[in-house]
């Protein structure tokens, strides 16, 4: 089993069909390490995350997991990907919004399930 990095800063620009492709690799049984502070790439491809602070370990977990904990995390110079901390203020306004949406992609499929309900309901 080979390991693959990719190191990545905020400066540093990702070709997101480079992340695809290590994405691919890591459904074919190849171990794949992405080490970034984009927490939107690292929500969309990592199941399993680990937050590294002053050298040790800080959080271990899956993304459901690590990104709960957003003032831990904020702690550590890192924040929640967007789309999570968009549907946290959503839930706060009343939708009802599952916790596990972490990327624009989920939330953008979970919203609009949300309203076809809604209008199905309100049409029945």
């Amino acid at each position: 089993e080979q390991m693959y990095g990719q190191m990545m800063s905020a400066s540093d620009f990702v070709d997101q069909s480079l992340l695809n492709t290590f994405y691919g690799m890591d459904r074919m049984g190849a171990s794949v390490v992405i080490v970034s502070h984009s927490m939107e790439d690292i929500a969309r491809y990592c199941d399993d995350i680990i937050v590294m602070n002053r050298g040790k370990v800080a959080l271990h977990g899956n993304a459901n997991e690590v990104f709960s904990s957003p003032e831990l995390l904020k702690s550590y110079g890192l924040n929640i990907p967007n789309i999570t901390n968009i549907c946290r203020m959503l839930r706060e306004q009343g939708m009802p919004i599952d916790k596990t949406v972490l990327t624009v992609e989920e939330a953008s499929e979970y919203i609009l399930r949300l309203f076809r309900e809604k209008r199905r309901d309100k049409n029945a």
